[in-house]
């Protein structure tokens, strides 16, 4: 463990929720490159945050819906 990992310029997040029909759902948050460690800029803790608000009401609205078979995707807004 010598080397500190490699550090990349995070421009957009991508985030999504995976809803998964045993409640086991799944918050998803990736970067359009190979991701070692990321540092996140207050306008993208907004965005991440947003992201989390919006994942918490598609799980209880899929919690409190119609039963589902597959899981999903669903993509979240994390534009500026």
């Amino acid at each position: 463990m010598g080397r500190p990992a490699p550090r990349i310029e995070v421009r957009d997040i991508v985030a999504g929720v995976i809803l998964d029909p045993n409640g086991m759902h799944l918050l998803e948050v990736a970067v359009p490159s190979a991701i070692v460690s990321m540092r996140f800029r207050p306008d993208q803790v907004i965005q991440l945050e947003a992201a989390i608000a919006q994942y918490k009401a598609e799980t209880v609205r899929a919690d409190g819906g119609r039963d589902f078979q597959q899981r999903r995707f669903i993509p979240l807004e994390t534009k500026r």
